[in-house]
């Protein structure tokens, strides 16, 4: 059992099937030299895996999610054995791994949906908020799933055809720029660091896992942008952004519906990366996909550090 911050061959070929948040790579491009893994081995062989960040503030250390990641959480060897088997290793592997992680006073992670049994969290005194995001599970007649939509996304889908056309590439650059314009319209400057946002981009174009859609008008003025990023089983609707002079015209649905179909194309899932703010749940949801819960775990050394750590993030 170790930890590693550094590129493992062996562990990348562990993490293959794993979700594109917690590969190496990943962490190389939102978190460069802060991360690491808890690993178990069984001989030679990695058994499981947790990736992590040790941050410290005012000589306290957390174990925290990476920045700009949606999910981590740990990544276990598929099991064949009797379901009652697979839960006991599971609860040996998931204690594992927390003896292996540094020493902490607080923990606070959102777990990938595949993690569904926190219960061995529990026994060591782990707690968790459920989460929800949305899943269109891959189907080969995307006309199944576009009977699922509500008839407001058809709506928006139909109007936008008529008027719009879709750009599929790497242009991130508008991306962004749409992105910005968005924050300002909802009052903030800027959600994601752009320097940071252009390294993830480079990152995924290493790896051919990223796609940027576009909707343009005959004046090719831009409408929407969003992007994607994708692992093995899933496309991820990772952000966008809106001309806000120019929201009615369906280009949100429109792009949202492209995505999934592609996704589909390739044979993977859709996860549109959750949302708990309402107005944003309620557009995803109304695509028809299905309500996945994931987990929020935390833990403090004590209810005063409860306390201290709450002061400290609004610091």
């Amino acid at each position: 059992m170790d930890t590693h911050s550094h590129h493992n061959p062996q562990l990348e070929a562990f993490l293959k099937d794993a979700p594109v948040f917690i590969q190496q790579w990943w962490l190389d491009a939102v978190a460069p030299g802060q991360w690491s893994y808890a690993i178990v081995r069984k001989g030679d062989e990695i058994v499981a895996a947790m990736p992590y960040l040790l941050k410290s503030k005012f000589g306290i250390n957390k174990i925290a999610s990476a920045p700009r990641t949606s999910y981590l959480g740990p990544w276990f060897k598929k099991s064949t054995a009797k379901y009652a088997y697979q839960l006991k290793h599971q609860k040996d592997l998931m204690n594992a791994l927390i003896n292996e992680l540094p020493r902490h006073s607080v923990f606070q992670q959102n777990f990938h949906p595949g993690i569904v049994n926190w219960l061995p969290l529990s026994w060591r005194g782990f707690e968790q908020t459920t989460r929800y995001t949305y899943q269109m599970d891959w189907c080969s007649d995307p006309e199944e799933a576009w009977k699922k939509c509500t008839e407001s996304v058809k709506t928006d889908v139909r109007k936008a055809e008529k008027r719009l056309t879709l750009e599929e590439g790497d242009d991130f650059e508008t991306v962004l720029e749409l992105h910005k314009l968005t924050c300002r319209r909802q009052g903030f400057e800027l959600a994601h660091n752009a320097v940071e946002m252009r390294r993830i981009h480079q990152a995924c174009l290493a790896q051919k896992c990223s796609r940027c859609l576009i909707a343009r008008d005959a004046e090719n003025r831009p409408h929407c942008a969003i992007y994607l990023i994708w692992d093995e089983s899933k496309m991820y609707y990772y952000f966008a952004g809106a001309d806000p002079e120019l929201r009615n015209s369906g280009a949100n649905a429109f792009l949202v519906w492209n995505a999934i179909r592609k996704a589909f194309e390739m044979k993977k899932s859709f996860d549109f990366l959750g949302s708990m703010v309402e107005p944003i749940e309620r557009f995803f949801r109304a695509f028809g996909g299905t309500q996945v819960p994931y987990f929020r775990i935390t833990r403090y050394s004590s209810k005063w550090m409860k306390t201290v750590h709450v002061l400290l993030d609004r610091l």
